[in-house]
């Protein structure tokens, strides 16, 4: 089967759902090509190569990657040309246009005319990446409930939603029937992340823990994180030993306020906020912790956490609660008492953790890994 990917952006060597579906799909023998734009957005330039950006072609694990000439506006809304010509010259059984909310689906309906293509949409809304908070925006959105959602619905063999949150988003406020709606989950390698006692015991000994209990939080530090409440809750943790480590790059300001307000509850010498590391090393952080505490929105993090065994406590949301089935936790989001309680109980209980450990490993053997997600996939496209 030949595949052909609409997406923007596409960051290499990141762990996002472009990083691993389309390569796990060639994995199964099919001939996989994306197309995506020359641009790269601001929050990747510290992590990210330059010179990967440049329109041309590149081959990144067996998938052939056409990099097209684009515009750009403060990342947001981005136009790529040539898509058309692309799709008539790739001639794909499937196009599998990412993220539904974009120009680049007014691009894909258009460039999917003409040609004998099945064609899917998959929109990434969750509890915290959607917000209508400018009248341009609230606008744009009117005008494509109006016009480009029932094109999209005509013309569409399927329509994918990432969390159960999606789906509702998609059924409530974009008016598409629950019927036509597929549900297919972001994942983890499991070839890359997987429990390891070798890398805790290394990793521990690297950022300087013995006996403590670990909290951890990995991701992009940013408002919507979620991450003053997580501060605020350990600090009344009453676990005598405890550290939280903080795991990522995000707005120097927010990381700022952060550590102000771990000086000002006086557990400064208790945090250690560490830089971005590479996503090949991310496993051994999570190894090296005992719980893994995500506060705030929904990331790709949470699922590679789990992956590594690690039990997660989580926010009361459609997003999120998904991902718990008896591996971890959740809480009504900002409620801070309730956050520490269960931190505490997790501090506090190793039975549990061992227990919500076992419950991870099952749960991403049975749906969170990239291989089974990817079958999946192909299950879907040929379901029409």
């Amino acid at each position: 089967m030949k595949i052909l990917h609409i997406q923007h952006p596409f960051v290499p060597n990141q762990g996002y759902q472009e990083n691993y579906l389309p390569r796990k799909q060639a994995e199964l023998g099919h001939e996989v090509t994306m197309a995506t734009s020359d641009v790269l957005p601001e929050k990747f330039t510290e992590q990210a190569n330059e010179s990967e950006f440049s329109c041309g072609d590149y081959e990144y694990h067996d998938v052939e990657v056409r990099r097209l000439p684009s515009l750009s506006v403060h990342d947001a809304a981005t136009f790529t040309r040539g898509i058309k010509k692309l799709v008539r010259k790739e001639d794909p059984d499937v196009i599998h246009s990412h993220r539904l909310i974009s120009l680049h689906t007014v691009q894909s309906l258009l460039g999917s005319r003409g040609v004998d293509s099945k064609l899917f949409f998959d929109a990434h809304v969750d509890n915290d990446n959607f917000h209508l908070d400018t009248v341009g925006k609230s606008i744009a959105f009117n005008l494509s409930k109006r016009t480009v959602i029932p094109a999209v619905q005509r013309s569409a063999d399927g329509i994918i939603a990432v969390n159960p949150y999606c789906e509702i988003f998609l059924r409530d406020r974009c008016g598409i029937p629950a019927d036509d709606i597929d549900f297919l989950p972001l994942g983890a390698d499991t070839n890359k992340f997987f429990s390891s006692e070798d890398a805790r015991q290394s990793t521990r000994n690297e950022l300087g823990y013995d006996d403590e209990i670990v909290y951890i939080f990995a991701g992009n530090v940013l408002p919507t994180k979620d991450l003053e409440n997580l501060i605020e809750a350990f600090a009344t943790v009453d676990t005598p030993q405890k550290q939280l480590l903080i795991l990522g790059e995000g707005n120097t300001k927010y990381v700022e306020r952060l550590r102000r307000l771990a000086n000002n509850l006086n557990v400064f010498d208790k945090i250690t906020f560490h830089d971005f590391v590479p996503h090949s090393e991310l496993y051994r952080y999570y190894n090296a912790a005992d719980i893994g505490v995500w506060p705030g929105k929904l990331g790709i993090t949470i699922i590679e956490g789990i992956a590594c065994g690690l039990p997660v406590i989580l926010p009361k949301s459609p997003a999120t609660e998904f991902l718990i089935e008896g591996n971890g936790s959740s809480y009504h989001r900002g409620d801070v008492s309730e956050l520490a309680n269960q931190m505490e109980t997790y501090g506090y209980n190793e039975h549990m953790r061992i227990k919500a450990a076992n419950a991870a490993e099952r749960i991403v053997d049975e749906k969170l890994s990239w291989d089974r997600i990817a079958s999946r996939s192909i299950e879907i496209y040929t379901s029409f």
